[in-house]
């Protein structure tokens, strides 16, 4: 969720500031989808490693969720990410 918030919703609205010199509640909720799909990668990818973060003792969101209800959670990311837009 930090890796989404940082590298989605902040770099969007860093662009939107340079450019306008300000940051509107417009940005801020057009940046919200950007954050949950840059978020979704990276669960999507902590998905396909959990078996080895299993074995190495990481905690991501699908070893402490298990693999089935991180997939509904990706589901549910992509599907509010739409809805929103």
């Amino acid at each position: 969720l930090f890796s989404g918030l940082f590298m989605g919703m902040f770099i969007i609205l860093i662009a939107f500031f340079i450019q306008t010199g300000t940051v509107t509640t417009g940005s801020i909720l057009f940046s919200i989808p950007i954050f949950i799909l840059v978020s979704a990668i990276n669960l999507s990818n902590n998905i396909r490693d959990l078996d080895g973060d299993k074995e190495n003792g990481r905690k991501t969101i699908p070893v402490l969720l298990g693999k089935k209800k991180a997939i509904c959670l990706l589901a549910i990311m992509f599907t509010f990410s739409y809805l929103w837009v």
